[in-house]
């Protein structure tokens, strides 16, 4: 699809590059986060773990969610100046706003920017200038780019880790899950993916093949982390299911980043 059909039929605009421009510009993006709690004792230690999220101020006060400004960021190839927006600000915050109680962020990253090896230059300049510690930061992928992408995202996430910033891969469990993978980016989280999530209550298939995965990732000393968790019922499986920690709508909603305390 043409980038300004894709624009005006996601978002409205009639020059998306110009809008995305201004935007950078004006500094019209906010960061939201979304909670990620600890199902078993030894989940997440005394940090406060989140999800950090990226919502875009239209007018009126209107918020535009990521699935509609993502796609046509994707398109103009503007992903990676929004990761390092995101990351500079989210250290700002630790710093400005965190320094009180100890927070761990996890951050969508693009496959540009992990692909980039100036990010790594980029990001220690950053953690020393708010005066944070990698460990502090996880970077999530998903597992499709992940597989896709191994060999092109492997010298940058190597640096990473030998910075002491966590990597964690997402949509786990979606398809046949790989755990070379989980190897191979020496993964510390492993998100299971929604859709099992969610059927886990009714399904018996689902059931064991959370329960399967989350025995090999604690074997290979991989914490687990469920997504979309929308009921407390669900939550109430995961715990005998060996998941560490689980995050969605049943357990708090995406909020601006100045409500996580």
């Amino acid at each position: 699809m043409h980038l300004d059909s894709l624009a005006l039929q996601l978002a409205g605009w009639d020059n998306p590059r110009e809008r995305l421009t201004t935007a950078f510009r004006n500094n019209e993006f906010l960061l939201y986060q979304q909670r990620i709690w600890p199902v078993s004792p030894d989940a997440t230690g005394d940090r406060v773990f989140a999800e950090i999220l990226v919502r875009l101020r239209e007018e009126e006060e209107n918020l535009t969610p990521p699935g509609t400004f993502i796609p046509v960021l994707e398109s103009c190839g503007l992903m990676p100046l929004l990761d390092r927006w995101v990351v500079e600000r989210a250290l700002e915050w630790l710093w400005t706003t965190g320094r009180k109680r100890k927070f761990r962020f996890s951050l969508n990253v693009s496959i540009d920017t992990l692909a980039h090896p100036g990010f790594p230059g980029f990001l220690a300049e950053r953690l020393e200038r708010y005066r944070q510690r990698a460990s502090s930061l996880v970077f999530e992928i998903q597992e499709f780019d992940a597989a896709l992408h191994a060999e092109r995202i492997a010298p940058v996430v190597k640096t990473l880790q030998e910075m002491g910033c966590n990597i964690a891969i997402g949509s786990v469990g979606k398809q046949t899950a790989s755990f070379k993978i989980f190897q191979a980016t020496n993964a510390h989280y492993v998100k299971i993916d929604g859709s099992l999530v969610r059927d886990m209550q009714n399904d018996r298939t689902a059931a064991v093949k959370i329960q399967a995965l989350a025995r090999v990732c604690r074997g290979l000393g991989v914490r687990t982390i469920a997504e979309f968790v929308e009921e407390q019922e669900i939550l109430m499986l995961l715990k005998p299911a060996g998941v560490h920690s689980a995050q969605g709508f049943g357990l708090s909603r995406p909020a601006p980043i100045a409500e996580i305390a």
